[in-house]
């Protein structure tokens, strides 16, 4: 019981966080994505059925924060942790940061994309009111937003080697 009120204080805290702090950051800073950079950390590191949980918590969270349509939000989060999971069973099978550090800027590039493309259809059948179009400042965001998580996650991924024994490697010495 006491676990379950801890994880939703932290739900709670994080939403707060994002919402509040960093998006009224100044420049490059408010492409600071702190829930899309922890839903990918734990996906790859920790569980990716919980990090689905907490990607559904998020994004339905999030939603009226956003000027996307209701459900653009949380669709793209589950999507794109989804194909981010598959590639790190199909191709990076290794819990390393250089790993998880791709699955980031990958995870980021499908994220943005899958924003685009919902965001674009709903304006095209006319059930949004703004369409998103690519130019500089759209590709210089999702530039900075992949250095920025880059940069929190090789912290977060350092302080969560140096704490747990999950990510430590384990060799079989036979002799």
């Amino acid at each position: 019981m006491a676990k379950k009120i801890l994880i939703i204080v932290l739900i709670l805290l994080l939403l707060i966080i994002q919402t509040s702090f960093i998006s009224g950051f100044w420049g490059v800073f408010n492409n600071f994505n702190l829930i899309f950079y922890i839903l990918i950390f734990y996906s790859v590191i920790i569980g990716f059925e919980q990090s689905l949980v907490l990607s559904f918590i998020f994004g339905i969270l999030l939603e009226p924060f956003t000027l996307l349509n209701f459900g653009v939000t949380t669709l793209c989060l589950l999507l794109s942790l989804f194909l981010v999971n598959l590639l790190f069973h199909a191709l990076f099978t290794n819990k390393s940061l250089y790993s998880l550090l791709v699955l980031l800027v990958i995870g980021i590039c499908i994220n943005n994309l899958f924003v685009f493309i919902f965001n674009n259809f709903l304006f095209l059948i006319g059930l949004s009111g703004f369409k998103i179009t690519l130019n500089v400042e759209y590709f210089s965001a999702i530039i900075w937003q992949s250095f920025l998580g880059m940069i929190f996650l090789s912290v977060a991924f350092t302080v969560f080697k140096a704490a747990s024994r999950k990510l430590n490697s384990v060799f079989l010495i036979t002799e």
